[in-house]
């Protein structure tokens, strides 16, 4: 019951989200589509706002929402809060989603450019209980750097944990215009009219409830609507908001994401816990019957129907579950937080229970207690009088037969379950040990924004005056992602087609930093002056999907190399066509820096020095690449780590199982090994008498359950492109392993009997 209702507890949580919000059904999300490439970005473009008002009546209200961080004070204050929940909206999203507002200064919240509200906790750290409203509070984005103060004109209630929107400080859109328009000043002719992407710039909008989602999606345009470049083809199209967190597809840039098909698979598998669990209470109830039976008959000889038995089986099945309860809710107590934290799955601060779960869990222990206890109804309310008091040897017999059905059913779930364990173990290994094409060992990626090109030169030589220190690089992004520019190229023998590909934007020594092989060509260099303006390097994938190699033209570049392919994002996905040129310093956000070995503490410590020398201002944020990777595959590594926890417990219940129908069918013989005994049988003969009744469960059980776990694991597997192959010897170790699991556990009571006394098996009742 505990490992159940953990799993449900968390699924639970995590179907809570966003459920605060009234108008959920009718609220949806815009987001981009990429056909090219099949990808979605929730990032548009600034005018699609207004597009929407005007062109698709079916829509109620919309408004943008764009994500930043920033420095906040007061300005009679000297401390600063770096804040990372700060959002610029326009005013329509608080009819949008539910906002409570707790105060305000009048109807207009949001309309004057110098108005901003905040939430309930952030009023109660810079006021401390006095009246916010009216007061200013000095706001400095981080980037691109400004500084502006702001009037209090209301404060909201704190967003519930379970919000996928969550902010402490919500700024008029009109300010954000401003500053996207600072941000991406390096666009030609960039203004609030322009049609192109912007990253993390969102539309969410609520339909009215006579409308439907489709007509609406058929209503939105497309970016060739506006935009004549046959290259780049982006459609608009929304989702429904609710399906933000619990869909991959749509949860990029989300931090509090889950895969629905995780936890359906939590769903699934506290389920299958619960019905092995009641197979054993069945089977561990099977093996008392001789004993049940006379006192059934007993009841019936005394006046006692059919329904005052089946009542009072029932009940006894259900004051045992029952009396579990108490335990189960201590243990879910004890663990529900660390088996939370171990599949990295976010939970509310002190999220335990409500009396709607408490009355959930009650409702399901009576269920499993009734479903326990169906069986011996079915088996024993039927019997005479006369068969239960003498327990005939055709009842026994009968059931001897119906008794490894149920042991069957749990033995193909255990052996599937370990299959399926074993296998996916394989997977994560082979994720550990892939070969990338790079050697991601002894780099650290520290996050630059906003530097002159002098200052980056100088940043990079200072980083690079250190004995530890081998090699210096930086790029608009490094490996492992799935994001960045992407470019849509024509391929060279046929213009029509169009190749989307992405693009690293990128400084001198990229590859010898990350020690990508060269295929062909030349690296770039400083001795070429035309490969910071004219040159670009591609990947071996590029060159076949473009069809082009050493000196062909792409986007008015030349190839100068040809680099071997290199995993660019995850294994699930085959590796891009990747293009990688030169760039200017504002392109470059991020740099690489490649250290010796066993010198972390002294890179660091390197590192800050000089990094506090140049940004005094921005805090220093870095990363391994080793440990990026490793977040890359966290979902399968959470997965695999539930797939064992299971295993364990079905091995357990399955074991204890195994132990209960091993002591029934002993019980029922156990005269036969006294006899035996006698006579001058061996221990080895009366083992092997009662294990080759387990031979036909063991054969059955590992047909059926490696069929399953064949066939979930296949599933699995099949969305990695790079993946291994499940082979033979995989069958046999596991029906190995299994078989040596289930003798052992029936032998344990078997050899036990037959080192007993066999006068005390013998002697008459």
């Amino acid at each position: 019951l505990a490992a159940c209702f953990v799993m449900l507890l968390i699924v639970i949580h995590e179907y809570s989200y966003d459920k605060h919000n009234d108008k959920l059904d009718n609220i949806y999300r815009v987001y981009t589509y990429l056909p090219a490439s099949d990808m979605n970005f929730y990032g548009v473009p600034i005018p699609l706002n207004n597009y929407i008002k005007e062109n698709i009546p079916e829509v109620e209200k919309s408004a943008r929402a764009y994500r930043g961080s920033i420095s906040a004070f007061l300005s009679n204050e000297e401390s600063e809060f770096e804040e990372t929940k700060a959002y610029y909206v326009d005013e329509e999203l608080l009819d949008i989603l539910t906002i409570p507002i707790l105060k305000r200064t009048g109807n207009e919240l949001l309309s004057n450019p110098n108005s901003i509200l905040i939430s309930r906790s952030v009023s109660e750290k810079y006021f401390n209980g006095k009246n916010p409203l009216g007061q200013v509070i000095t706001v400095k984005p981080h980037f691109p750097k400004d500084e502006r103060n702001f009037i209090v004109t209301g404060v909201f209630e704190d967003f519930p944990f379970t919000s996928t929107f969550k902010a402490d400080y919500l700024l008029p859109m009109k300010y954000g215009e401003q500053l996207l328009l600072q941000r991406y000043s390096f666009r030609a002719n960039f203004t609030t009219q322009s049609w192109l992407m912007v990253t993390n710039l969102e539309i969410l909008l609520l339909k009215n409830a006579n409308a439907t989602a489709e007509q609406i999606n058929s209503k939105l345009p497309k970016y060739s609507d506006f935009v004549d470049d046959p290259r780049n083809e982006y459609n608009y199209k929304m989702h429904s908001y609710s399906s933000v967190h619990l869909n991959a597809k749509y949860a990029n840039w989300n931090p509090h994401s889950v895969d629905d098909t995780t936890i359906k698979l939590f769903t699934g598998i506290a389920i299958l816990i619960l019905v092995i669990a009641c197979l054993n209470f069945i089977i561990m109830s099977t093996s008392k019957f001789n004993i049940k039976s006379k006192d059934v008959g007993i009841r019936k000889v005394l006046g006692a129907g059919r329904s005052n038995i089946t009542a009072h089986i029932l009940i006894e099945s259900v004051l045992y579950a029952l009396l579990s309860f108490p335990i189960t809710i201590i243990l879910i107590g004890l663990i529900h937080n660390n088996i939370a934290a171990y599949l990295n799955i976010e939970l509310a601060d002190n999220y335990y229970f409500s009396l709607g779960l408490i009355l959930i869990f009650i409702v399901l222990t009576i269920a499993v207690g009734l479903i326990s206890g169906i069986y011996s109804v079915f088996k024993l309310s039927n019997l005479s009088p006369l068969q239960t008091i003498s327990y005939k040897k055709s009842i026994r017999k009968n059931q001897l037969k119906s008794t490894p059905i149920l042991l069957i059913l749990q033995m193909t779930v255990f052996i599937a379950l370990v299959f399926s364990s074993f296998i996916i173990k394989q997977q994560i290994d082979y994720f550990t040990e892939a070969q990338l094409g790079f050697n991601k060992n002894n780099l650290l990626i520290i996050r630059v924004d906003d530097l002159t090109p002098a200052k980056y030169k100088s940043l990079k030589e200072e980083l690079k005056n250190a004995p530890y220190i081998r090699n210096v690089t930086g790029a608009n992004i490094f490996p492992p992602t799935s994001g960045g520019a992407l470019l849509n190229v024509q391929r060279k023998d046929e213009p029509s087609t169009i190749i989307s590909t992405h693009n690293i934007a990128m400084d001198f020594n990229f590859f010898q930093t990350l020690e990508i092989p060269l295929k062909e060509g030349r690296y770039f260099s400083e001795e070429f002056i035309t490969d910071s303006v004219s040159s670009v390097i591609i990947n071996e994938t590029a060159a076949q999907a473009i069809n082009v190699g050493i000196g062909d033209m792409i986007m008015e570049r030349q190839v100068v190399g040809i680099v071997k392919d290199f995993k660019y994002g995850s294994l699930r996905e085959n590796i891009p066509p990747i293009l990688m040129n030169i760039e200017k310093t504002k392109y470059i956000n991020e740099i690489a820096i490649k250290y010796q070995a066993n010198s972390e503490t002294e890179t660091i410590d390197h590192i800050q020095n000089v990094w506090n020398e140049f940004t005094s201002d921005q805090p220093l944020e870095f990363y391994y690449m080793d440990e990026k990777f490793d977040d890359v595959y966290k979902s399968d590594y959470n997965f695999a780590s539930l797939i064992n926890v299971s295993s364990l417990l079905a091995v357990l219940i399955a074991c204890l199982g195994l132990f209960g129908f091993t002591v029934f069918n002993i019980e029922q013989r156990i005269k036969e090994v006294g006899i035996r005994r006698v006579l001058g049988a061996s221990t080895f003969d009366i083992l092997f008498l009662f294990i080759r009744k387990f031979l036909l469960v063991i054969i059955l059980s590992s047909v059926i359950g490696l069929a399953l776990g064949s066939y979930f694991t296949r599933e699995w597997l099949s969305n990695f492109v790079y993946r291994i192959d499940i082979t033979l010897l995989d069958y046999i170790v596991i029906v190995a392993v299994c078989t040596i699991i289930i003798v052992t556990t029936v032998s344990l009571y078997i050899v036990k009997t037959i080192f007993s006394n066999p006068a005390e098996s013998l002697k008459y009742e």
